[in-house]
């Protein structure tokens, strides 16, 4: 699907499953908002977009990083039929494509890791 397309069934669905397929850093620099992020990678990505869904028909959208992932998609699109979803399209173009066009995103800078309290104690956890 091409951007209009996908900027009007957000609008009329804003809990559209709209799923980033990339790895989880490349998700925090940068998705389209209200997208979820389950890499195609992980061991969990089938069960996680069933956690998500309300059936195996429901209408469920994928986007990678940019047209040359064209054949990650077809892998994550065909996992999730042998799984049973029924209703699996493609954001052509993904995340460049949206941000080509002016669309918003969203970028998530995770806390390092401190160790126990991050020094704000007297302890030695810090």
């Amino acid at each position: 699907m091409d951007y209009d397309t996908l900027v009007t069934k957000i609008a009329r669905n804003p809990d559209l499953l709209l799923i980033n397929i990339m790895a989880e850093t490349d998700y925090n620099k940068a998705h389209i908002p209200g997208s979820l992020n389950m890499p195609l990678d992980s061991d969990s990505f089938v069960g996680d977009i069933d956690f998500y869904a309300d059936s195996k028909s429901d209408e469920i959208i994928l986007y990678a990083d940019n047209e040359n992932m064209s054949l990650i998609l077809e892998t994550a699109a065909d996992k999730l039929t042998q799984n049973g979803f029924q209703t699996i399209q493609f954001f052509e173009g993904g995340l460049a494509e949206w941000t080509k066009n002016g669309g918003p995103v969203k970028s998530y800078d995770p806390p390092e890791s401190s160790g126990g309290c991050g020094g704000s104690c007297d302890c030695s956890c810090g």
